[in-house]
């Protein structure tokens, strides 16, 4: 159970991290 609980935390973060990448391409269109 502890090594799921780990992965699914991973997961998240990842999701998380790829949003704020999403978040800041939004937020800045003109930036390459």
């Amino acid at each position: 159970m502890e090594t799921f609980a780990e992965n699914v935390d991973a997961d998240t973060r990842n999701e998380v991290t790829a949003a704020a990448h999403i978040v800041r391409m939004w937020l800045r269109p003109t930036v390459a």
